[in-house]
């Protein structure tokens, strides 16, 4: 199987792009339109810090070859043309996730130079703490040199249901999964960001893979045209762990914090890890945003709702050549 990857990656679809071939498994059947969701974009990769993170000519590859086979849009006039319901050429939509300062210092200027416009979805929490880092970020820059019962010492600190889950989780791939079913001060007691380790690690850790936007930031790609800033919630729980107002308070205080700090009107929320539920979804609505950003569809009413679009993740893991095929497919279960 690996072999077989291996060659689809390297010689397959390598031709396939460059033939122009790979157009072909575009499925016309789906939609016409997709958004695409990245997260960094660092000078050189580091996936023993983070796969969140494509390289930086990586990047500039895809804008440009997408550039010159879809017809990019921002994510509001994605929106609208989904809306009106107009038949289209296949159009695309770029957003980021998390806020990452990357974003600004190496992702911004290839949009400029491209004139492609995007979305960021900031974390709002990172106004008020400038160093703040998210918490699954903290664990994967830091688990080389602390093991996973680090952060299980703090286990008996938690309810007991939760406390005997983390116990109990063996992989770093099990351990987060629960740590997605914690709330937000269960998860601080876990990862104890203040402690001497914790902070001696952090503090020799590459920046490109740690630092997050700041408004001064934020504010020059929006006065750009080309970059619009949209919520993450606060501290990027998942939402449907949440009891309702702890949900409310999250998707409230992003949106305030934001505007306030940018003096802006925002407009999208991204739910984070793709987790909402017909709750987060109305008060989202209730709190003022028009857009609502999905990974996968969660719930019944999803198909039906103007309001919420899917989107489809790139990887940073693979090539770019890969990524376009995936892409030209994504339009069949992830198209709108």
């Amino acid at each position: 199987m690996e072999i077989l990857k291996l060659a689809a990656r390297k010689v397959i679809f390598p031709f396939l792009v460059q033939t122009g071939l790979v157009k072909i498994f575009s499925d016309k059947s789906g939609g016409k339109r997709l958004i695409l969701m990245y997260h960094g974009v660092v000078k050189k990769t580091d996936f023993s810090l983070s796969v969140n993170h494509l390289a930086l000519t990586d990047f500039e590859q895809q804008i440009k070859y997408l550039s010159e086979n879809f017809e990019i849009i921002s994510l509001r006039d994605i929106f609208k043309s989904y809306k009106e319901g107009k038949d289209t050429k296949p159009q695309l939509a770029i957003t980021f996730d998390d806020g990452y300062e990357n974003n600004y210092t190496n992702a911004f200027p290839v949009l400029k130079k491209y004139h492609i416009p995007a979305t960021i979805f900031v974390v709002s929490k990172i106004l008020e703490t400038p160093d703040y880092i998210l918490w699954y970020d903290l664990i994967d820059l830091v688990k080389s040199k602390l093991n996973i019962d680090f952060f299980k010492s703090n286990a008996n600190k938690l309810p007991s249901e939760k406390g005997n889950m983390i116990k109990n989780a063996v992989s770093w791939g099990d351990f987060k999964k629960v740590m997605k079913m914690l709330d937000v001060e269960e998860k601080e007691i876990i990862i104890q960001r203040n402690s001497n380790e914790v902070k001696e690690i952090l503090s020799n850790v590459n920046a490109e893979y740690k630092n997050m936007l700041s408004a001064g930031q934020m504010m020059e790609m929006i006065s750009s045209g080309l970059i619009e800033i949209g919520s993450h919630t606060h501290h990027h729980p998942n939402l449907d762990v949440l009891n309702i107002d702890e949900a409310r308070n999250e998707i409230k205080t992003s949106r305030k914090m934001l505007e306030q700090a940018l003096n802006y009107k925002v407009k999208s929320i991204a739910f984070p890890d793709g987790a909402y539920n017909e709750t987060t979804k109305q008060l989202s609505i209730n709190e003022g945003y028009e857009n609502l950003l999905a990974v996968d569809y969660k719930t019944s009413s999803d198909e039906e709702d103007e309001n919420i679009l899917p989107r489809f993740c790139i990887s940073n893991t693979t090539t770019s050549e890969s990524n376009y095929f995936q892409i030209y497919r994504a339009f069949k279960k992830k198209g709108f």
